[in-house]
């Protein structure tokens, strides 16, 4: 798929854009998305998942394609600007390619988002469904916060083995049934 991709798009005709925009759980984090020639590139800029301020992650036009989102990126408007700006960047031939991209659906808005939790107060791995993808990470009683790590729902649809294995295979599938029954369209669910 990614060397079919590669043979029909022109990442030239990708027109160069920035987002800012910000996520919120208890504290609101500042994000911006730049989109350039050569790829997608998230600036977490408050840090949300990083220790650093302005740490960026970067993904390739044909991993969003296929995936969807890296980091979050909760606007269903921008989401769906960058499959088109994508899609219009498709050479002869690449119509084939063109409803391949991954399921565009708006997200849930959570007022007591769903969680798991492994393990006690010592030590324990977490899974939070939040407004626009899935925060995972594992905490404990000395250093607190470990680490924490980011899925976008788009991913966890389209790579389910990877999701499987962040998540756990039990809160995987929780969140699968959740994912279908809260965020997709009856057309996408068939």
């Amino acid at each position: 798929m990614h060397e079919e991709f590669a043979r029909h798009f022109d990442p030239e005709r990708v027109e160069a854009r920035t987002f800012s925009y910000t996520t919120k759980v208890s504290n609101t984090s500042l994000w911006e998305l730049e989109v350039r020639q050569d790829g997608l590139f998230y600036k977490d800029i408050s840090p949300c998942y990083s220790q650093m301020k302005n740490q960026v992650y970067p993904q390739s036009f044909s991993d969003y394609w296929f995936y969807g989102p890296l980091m979050p990126l909760p606007d269903p408007e921008t989401r769906k600007w960058l499959v088109d700006a994508i899609r219009r960047a498709f050479r002869g031939g690449g119509e084939a390619l063109a409803g391949s991209h991954f399921p565009l659906f708006d997200y849930p808005k959570y007022a007591n988002p769903p969680g798991w939790i492994d393990g006690d107060y010592l030590v324990s791995d977490f899974v939070y469904m939040r407004d626009y993808g899935l925060d995972y990470g594992a905490q404990n009683f000395h250093d607190g916060l470990v680490y924490i790590a980011f899925i976008s729902f788009e991913y966890c649809l389209t790579k389910p083995e990877f999701a499987a294995k962040a998540l756990g295979q039990e809160v995987w599938e929780d969140v699968k049934d959740r994912i279908y029954e809260e965020c997709l369209p009856q057309d996408l669910k068939n």
